[in-house]
């Protein structure tokens, strides 16, 4: 193979010479090496070689080597076929469950390593990665059209961004190229074209609140370089013909293009471009997916549970490259130092994945080389959710077991934990008599069963002082506090009295009424940071008793 100097990053270069480029070196030899052994699935299992040995590295490219024997330079950049990798990310996205996504994610990799292995024996001295994802679409489609659909927005891009191939849900693109047009200027500027967006919105009406700091008049360039994604969303709405033909431009078919409802149109010519809204609360995704799909509590479970794998294998990821450790397996045993239960990685589920974040976070409160570095380089919110979230999952992972099988010793335990944790909270439980908040004191143990693979609480509450109820409206609401767990009524439910109670009183249930700035609050990111126990009350259905 005559290799030259200049390899584009973007592609795939077969080693037809092995011998002569590496005379000290048998693939089987280096493959069986200690170095970064990336987490395959056995039967094609491949090794990313990244020793600090000039050797192997060759213009942005890595030496990838298979247990076959058959070598690569492969963009350093790239995890492809790896159980963490790009391939692995697409099939959970096509995927209704962990285990239909699995099974996927076996049959797209195999295929993908034979097509390498097939165009490798014709002689192809270059594999651009669009014949790669053009293969994956076609098994995609060809084979499991009917059967499978996307099921969120994903964009797969290389570091340049000079790679882009783009998945949406509504409406259906298939792993879909994205040509986006070139730059006057190429070093050091935004991946995206501004200048390209600048010419085509040139006829804009911008809003002066956009200006930028020491700007008399406001400009294109304030827009598209805020990273302020609603605000820019705001700016193009108004522009259909010009959002409909970029998105024709960057290499969506006109077919697929005009099925695009119009409100649609900006939120993926952004996206595309590499605009990121906030991520929207995981509750909301979940009514949709439930009442869109009719999905029963198991199922949503496992979607549940696949999207957690997903953050679960984005954080071993980043926490590798940050520490700087070159395998999974030095990883690991930097995250187990000093920890007398270590993290295994296993079959990976909601149990194992909880266990990960409890470990890492003992490992961040330790004086350590782990919690220096990631520390240093990294912001709290990325570090790991909060605690209450935590706990939040673990009732979860409750649940789900609830569902599938008896309970054991082991989670009866779980779940006096859990109902403990609820304890602080006064068990999510507030009582006012007009306006003065009453103490509560709980009157005998707090108990739970299990009613249709649900927990099932109850608990008494007794007041201290005596209160007159025909005076002053008589009241209690239960909610967490945090908002991470959303509570109503039952539809069409009343609340009923017993014992002695006073002729006509009656009990109303009162629906939230949040401000706007409550709402936006519920949706700021800042909340998995530093949740707020206030929230949760401005959400709360409340009951009034009058009398």
């Amino acid at each position: 193979m005559n290799m030259t100097e200049s390899m584009v990053r973007n592609s795939i270069y077969p080693v037809m010479d092995f011998a002569t480029q590496f005379p000290e070196y048998t693939p089987k030899g280096l493959y069986n090496d200690e170095l970064e052994k990336i987490n395959n699935i056995q039967d094609f299992n491949l090794l990313m070689i990244t020793k600090k040995d000039k050797v192997f590295e060759k213009d942005n490219h890595r030496l990838v080597v298979d247990t076959n024997g058959n070598c690569y330079w492969w963009p350093e950049w790239l995890r492809l076929a790896n159980s963490s990798g790009i391939i692995n990310s697409i099939a959970s996205n096509y995927s209704r469950d962990y285990a239909s996504a699995n099974e996927l994610y076996r049959v797209l990799a195999k295929s993908t390593i034979s097509l390498l292995d097939k165009l490798k024996n014709h002689g192809n001295e270059e594999i651009n990665l669009v014949t790669i994802f053009n293969n994956l679409r076609k098994q995609l489609i060809e084979q499991h059209y009917e059967k499978l659909t996307p099921s969120r927005f994903q964009v797969i891009s290389s570091p340049d961004w000079t790679f882009r191939m783009i998945i949406s849900d509504n409406p259906r693109i298939d792993l879909q190229e994205i040509v986006i047009p070139k730059q006057s200027v190429t070093s050091d500027v935004h991946p995206y074209p501004t200048e390209w967006l600048i010419q085509s919105f040139a006829e804009m009406d911008i809003s002066p609140d956009i200006v930028g700091p020491g700007d008399k008049v406001p400009r294109l360039l304030d827009v598209f370089q805020s990273g302020d994604y609603e605000r820019t969303l705001d700016s193009i709405n108004g522009e259909q013909r010009i959002v409909t033909d970029m998105l024709k431009q960057i290499g969506i078919p006109p077919t697929i293009v005009d099925n695009i409802p119009n409100k649609r149109r900006p939120n993926i010519l952004l996206r595309s471009l590499g605009f990121e809204p906030a991520r929207g609360e995981y509750f909301r995704f979940f009514i949709k997916e439930s009442l869109d799909k009719k999905l029963q509590p198991k199922q949503m479970f496992e979607t549940l549970e696949m999207r957690c794998i997903e953050v679960y294998n984005a954080w071993i990821n980043s926490f590798k490259e940050v520490l700087g450790t070159k395998s999974s397996e030095a990883y690991f045993e930097l995250l187990n130092e000093g920890v007398s239960d270590p993290f295994t990685p296993s079959t990976l589920s909601l149990g194992p994945v909880l266990k990960f974040m409890r470990i890492h976070r003992g490992q961040l409160r330790r004086n350590s080389k782990y919690s220096e570095i990631l520390s240093k380089k990294l912001p709290d919110r990325f570090l790991l959710v909060s605690k209450e979230a935590e706990e939040m999952l673990e009732i979860l992972n409750v649940q789900r077991n609830l569902l599938s099988h008896t309970l054991s010793s082991m989670e009866k335990e779980q779940i006096d934990r859990i109902v403990n944790t609820l304890k602080p909270y006064n068990y999510f439980t507030l009582i006012k008599h007009g306006a003065r908040t009453l103490p509560l004191t709980f009157v005998g143990d707090v108990s739970w069963e299990v009613i249709e693979n649900r927990i099932q609480m109850t608990f008494t509450v007794s007041i201290d002082n005596y209160i007159e109820v025909e005076t002053q409206n008589f009241s209690y609401a239960i909610f967490d506090p945090t908002y991470y767990i959303e509570m109503y009524h039952f539809e069409n439910e009343t609340v009923a009295f017993s014992g002695d109670a006073p002729e006509g009183c009656k009990a109303s249930i009162i629906p939230p009424n949040p401000s706007n700035e409550a709402i936006a609050l519920s949706r700021s990111s800042s909340l998995d940071a530093k949740p707020d126990s206030s929230i949760g009350r401005l959400f709360a259905e409340t009951v009034i008793v009058n009398c």
